[in-house]
């Protein structure tokens, strides 16, 4: 069961498991994905901490007022959707784990606002990228003019199990082509370097072992990444972007432990 809240310009759809937990764990879909990419986490987390699943703006029923250009999708305005919701909740702080376009989403919440985080986990993000305009400027024409059904095809070919590929055709199936068009530009250009240089907090990049193209990101700030004894870097084996999806029990157990060493809980 989801729930809607209204905040300042847009209309926010998650999925709470309030049981009054001492601590609470924030999941954040990708580009095109939705809170039920994190079905498996919610059912595996809720009986030991609150577990909250969030539809970023332009995904599921979540939306904007009146959305009419790629400002509306910048990523520290989609940031400001997530940390309103928290604060509206009452939640003090949270474990966040993001995929993809999610974990871009965290390194922002990071940035603006740090003290809302008792860690932080990535899967399928760099720390920094610079797409070409060309390059970005042929994804937006392509998502434009190939049916949805053919976008849903292909991104299912980054899972590496018949039940994750399943997955991801479905929850592509339910993405709206302006979101993608819109979002696209915002995370073509970023560079969190010195968000992690500054950061105190615990950090886990989760690299996959087969997602290529976010490999070669990761791998040109792997110095940033690994001269930090906060952050942590793991190569999950056999997995593509959506790591969750090709190994849900392997990664559950990966993020619990690493949670738990981290917790307030286990202190």
């Amino acid at each position: 069961m989801t729930s809607l809240i209204s905040l300042d310009n847009s209309q926010i759809e998650y999925r709470f498991s309030d049981k009054n937990h001492c601590e609470t764990l924030l999941f954040l879909h990708g580009l095109g994905a939705n809170l039920s990419q994190f079905d498996e986490q919610y059912i595996f987390f809720k009986d030991i901490y609150n577990v909250l699943l969030v539809n970023l703006r332009g995904h599921g029923n979540s939306k904007v007022a009146e959305p009419s250009n790629a400002c509306d999708y910048q990523l520290s305005k989609i940031a400001e959707d997530v940390t309103a919701l928290v604060n509206i909740l009452g939640i003090k702080k949270v474990h966040l784990v993001g995929n993809s376009m999610g974990g871009n989403i965290g390194f922002e919440i990071l940035n603006s606002h740090g003290y809302l985080l008792s860690s932080l986990t990535t899967f399928g993000t760099t720390v920094k990228l610079k797409a070409s305009c060309w390059h970005i400027l042929t994804l937006r024409l392509l998502y434009k003019l190939i049916p949805k059904a053919c976008i849903a095809e292909i991104s299912s070919c980054t899972g590496r199990t018949h039940l994750s590929r399943q997955k991801i055709k479905k929850m592509m199936l339910c993405a709206q082509k302006l979101t993608l068009q819109l979002v696209l530009p915002n995370i073509s250009e970023f560079d969190y370097c010195s968000v992690i240089r500054n950061s105190k907090i615990p950090i886990l990049v989760i690299k996959a072992e087969k997602d290529k193209s976010i490999n070669k990101a990761i791998n040109s700030t792997v110095e940033e990444i690994e001269n930090k004894k906060n952050v942590q870097l793991i190569c999950m084996k056999d997995v593509g972007h959506f790591a969750n999806l090709d190994k849900p029990h392997h990664f559950n157990n990966m993020l619990r432990a690493f949670i738990a060493s981290k917790s307030r809980i286990s202190k």
